[in-house]
């Protein structure tokens, strides 16, 4: 009993969720045919490919290599921005943030600098990146899969949603 509350403890959005699957499936049987498993396999290379690049700390390396090219703290910023927004379409939002946040406070600790602003609009630059493509978040491989987008058009329906969205960005960073 003493392994299961110790359990309950460390995992309990885990057993909640079971505990309300098995209450679910009380009034609608489960069947296979729900799971779509394109979209977890798909899924699934898309984390092993992510956990590979963060193993040889591939998006590190492309960091501060960007940041050494930066002349001042205007520039910095906007490759700050820039790196988070284009890194979240490939290996999504939170990998993104959990990648750049992070190398932001270093930074910003670094040259003395002030960068609750800059992490604000890298979280917002990691959404609007992350909706554009496919594997920049699990939601969009499953409308990918779902719809039977091509890589192009799917990039162009998010891209108009996305274009609107960046339009209203613009002037935060002002």
């Amino acid at each position: 009993m003493q392994k299961i509350k110790n359990y309950w403890r460390r995992e309990p959005v885990l057993c909640i969720a079971v505990i309300l699957a098995a209450v679910s499936s009380l009034y609608s049987r489960p069947q296979l045919a729900y799971i779509d498993f394109d979209v977890l396999a798909i899924l699934l290379s898309l984390m092993l490919v992510v956990a590979e690049l963060k193993e040889i700390r591939f998006l590190d390396w492309l960091a501060v290599e960007l940041l050494n090219k930066c002349r001042s703290k205007r520039q910095l910023e906007l490759v700050l921005l820039a790196v988070t927004y284009v890194s979240s379409m490939f290996v999504t939002n939170d990998v993104a943030l959990l990648t750049f946040v992070p190398l932001a406070l270093v930074i910003g600790k670094t040259l003395k600098m002030d960068m609750e602003r800059i992490i604000i609009l890298q979280t917002l630059a990691a959404n609007l990146g992350s909706m554009l493509t496919p594997p920049g978040n699990p939601q969009n491989l499953f409308l990918y899969a779902h719809y039977a987008y091509t890589a192009g058009s799917f990039f162009a329906v998010m891209a108009g949603a996305g274009g609107n969205l960046f339009v209203e960005f613009l002037p935060v960073w002002e």
